[in-house]
């Protein structure tokens, strides 16, 4: 178990709506945290990086103490406050929690987010907005980047597979995982995952995990991740063989996330707001930084295309189909009129993705990446029903507790 030296800890919020990875799945509030004696601007921001805490603590406690004054707020209160962590104002906003390690009562547990260490529980003491103030500063930025994969590192040897080229989704829960592969490279277009699979599971074996299959022969791998919720990154938090293995990651122009100062992957990361990947002929990846017309924190993406051997495929993370049409990006907005052979179905498939659905070639999938949230309740019926509709066939195994790859084109 790792031996946390502070008690006092300054937090970012993920999720108010999450559900915990150990003690039962109760539901939690997700937070990203530094102890009090590193933070500061001048450490946050140094070139060795900061080592970043997760926690997890118990949803009623922290909004008992940080909203409530001694008391839990009503439902109506809560409700208001639950759809804060897609705000882009409210992911930066910092709160000060203090913990007694030694306590009866186990409201939460922490545990450094990048490693395999047992989590250590507290009892929580206090929960507040933060008085102190800190600013994440930007990754650096690579503007409009031809990568070719052929540039590889040298003396790496492949074998006569360069041009086979296949885009494949990951059941992974409340999560998002594909990956674009020939079997020697491979870029992952999101690394996340979420309920029924957890940390614990994960790291301790006890599931059956077709990604680290597909990534055991592989080199080097290049990340896109479509934004910075955690559901779309947790992997490569849990995974150090993973992490051995990367190249870059590419996050989106000004996205910001205090897990990107950690050691183990700061100086992978870098902002994009326009990149291509190219593979072989007639083989690409296009990817594009949206510019939405809501300032939201799905709304600030990466957005991804596919295409091999003449068929093509969307990975658009959280952003949903009709935000394409109203996105000042002109190359996002250009999609709308495209048809695609694959999709990775928006946001886990909610409400939202039921509509304005791209226009599907013949025999095109619908992959939905879904877990068993309870208060998400993703996939919905309307989505499923619509993407049958608009002639796609589906993908959906949403209580699915392994991670499971399929192949989509």
């Amino acid at each position: 178990m790792f031996y946390f030296e502070s008690s006092v800890f300054f937090c970012q919020v993920d999720s108010f709506r999450a559900f915990k990875d150990y003690q039962k799945n109760g539901r939690c509030v997700r937070l990203l945290a530094v102890p009090e004696y590193q933070f500061s601007q001048s450490s946050v921001e140094s070139e060795l990086g900061v080592q970043v805490i997760s926690i997890e603590v118990s949803y009623w406690e922290f909004y008992r103490l940080a909203y409530g004054n001694g008391r839990v707020p009503a439902k109506s209160v809560r409700d208001k406050i639950d759809i804060l962590d897609e705000d882009v104002e409210e992911r930066s906003k910092w709160y000060r929690l203090e913990v007694d390690w030694n306590a009866p009562h186990r409201h939460g547990y922490a545990y450094p987010t990048f490693g395999d260490d047992e989590p250590r529980f507290f009892e929580l003491l206090s929960c507040s907005a933060a008085i102190e103030k800190l600013s994440l500063a930007p990754a650096p930025l690579v503007e409009n980047k031809l990568l070719v994969v052929g540039e590889r590192p040298e003396g790496v040897m492949f074998n006569n597979n360069e041009s086979n080229w296949t885009l494949s989704a990951f059941h992974v829960g409340q999560g998002m995982c594909s990956i674009v592969s020939n079997g020697n490279e491979a870029i992952l277009l999101d690394v996340g995952a979420g309920t029924p699979v957890t940390r614990g599971l994960y790291q301790k074996n006890k599931i059956d995990n077709d990604l680290a299959k597909v990534i055991e022969g592989v080199a080097f791998i290049d990340i896109v991740l479509s934004h910075a919720d955690q559901d779309h990154w947790r992997i490569l938090a849990w995974d150090a063989n993973l992490r051995k293995k990367i190249r870059h990651i590419f996050v989106p122009e000004g996205a910001k996330s205090l897990a990107f100062k950690d050691p183990s992957i700061r100086m992978d990361i870098k902002e994009v707001n326009r990149l291509t990947f190219s593979l072989s002929a007639g083989s690409r990846i296009e990817v594009y930084r949206s510019k939405p017309s809501r300032n939201d924190d799905n709304g600030h993406c990466l957005i991804s295309t596919f295409e091999n051997k003449g068929k093509k495929a969307l990975i658009a993370g959280d952003y949903v189909y009709d935000r394409f049409r109203t996105d000042a990006n002109s190359d996002v907005k250009a999609l709308v009129n495209e048809e695609f052979d694959a999709v990775v179905v928006p946001h886990h498939g909610d409400d939202e993705s039921a509509f304005g659905i791209f226009k599907a070639r013949d025999g095109a999938v619908a992959f939905f990446s879904a877990g068993d949230h309870k208060g998400f309740g993703h996939p919905t019926a309307t989505s499923r029903d619509n993407h049958i509709l608009a002639n796609y066939r589906e993908i959906c195994d949403n209580l699915c507790g392994d991670i499971k790859v399929v192949e989509l084109i």
